[in-house]
């Protein structure tokens, strides 16, 4: 697994690999993570060298004039990484979010999209 740099976690907090599914269509590659927890000013999606990291950020709750009297959820962080196919365009990812899924599309490379070919009538 791997771990933040830069950051030390809480003893309590860990790191977890979020569920992702994945499907291809003719045009794109989509990727959805179940990332619950996660803002959109807390999720980190970044490429480099063919290698598209998430990094979501759970936020411990504020708590003001109260104390926990039960705390069974255990906080961390999501971190998964994934190899793009080089038919596929990492310079034109769009990542977006709602209620904690996010929702990764990487266009495919028009040579590598699948096209009808037309028969000549001689």
């Amino acid at each position: 697994m791997n771990t933040q740099s830069g950051s030390a976690m809480e003893a309590s907090e860990k790191q977890y690999l979020p569920a992702v599914d994945a499907y291809e269509t003719a045009d794109e590659l989509v990727l959805v993570a179940d990332m619950p927890g996660v803002t959109p000013e807390s999720l980190e999606v970044t490429v480099e060298e063919g290698v598209l990291t998430l990094l979501g950020r759970v936020t411990k709750p504020a708590l003001e004039g109260e104390r926990w009297v039960q705390r069974e959820f255990v906080r961390g962080d999501y971190y998964r990484q994934f190899r793009i196919p080089r038919d596929f365009l990492a310079d034109r990812i769009d990542a977006s979010m709602k209620a904690g899924v996010v929702t990764i599309r990487i266009p495919r490379a028009e040579k590598t999209k699948p096209r009808k070919i037309d028969v000549r009538v001689e």
